[in-house]
């Protein structure tokens, strides 16, 4: 099928066909071979930066919560936003359809009360960040 394809694209397309069954049979035997990863440098950490114990893992996740909490209020406005765009997304593609308008203003009143709970539980995000930090 490669072939088939390729022959659409000019007189060389038997090279490049050539060359693609190639590459694909130096991956097979680099599979086959059992190429390794690269190791950690000594006294390292891994090169992919991902925990490689469950302490750096609690660590990350620490690092995640506390990126959350400092940003909570600019993440919750955001997805706000998000939510009324979508909103006004389905209004605009509504038409002359009830349903639809109703589904729209649907979505702005539950993007609005989202609003008010984020800009209401930023305090306490702050102060639950106080209290472990």
């Amino acid at each position: 099928m490669i072939a088939h394809t390729l022959t659409l694209y000019g007189p060389h397309a038997h090279l490049v066909a050539t060359h693609l069954v190639a590459a694909q049979l130096g991956h097979v035997a680099h599979t086959i071979a059992g190429a390794k990863p690269t190791p950690a440098p000594p006294g390292g950490v891994a090169p992919s930066g991902a925990p490689t114990g469950l302490g750096d893992a609690l660590d990350k996740i620490a690092q995640i919560a506390d990126f959350i909490s400092a940003h909570f209020l600019v993440i919750g406005v955001s997805l706000c936003t998000l939510v009324f765009g979508w909103g006004g997304l389905l209004w605009i593609v509504s038409g002359s359809s009830p349903q639809l308008r109703r589904t729209a203003i649907s979505t702005w009143w539950h993007a609005a009360v989202g609003l008010i709970g984020v800009i209401a539980a930023t305090p306490i995000v702050a102060s639950l960040r106080g209290f472990f930090s």
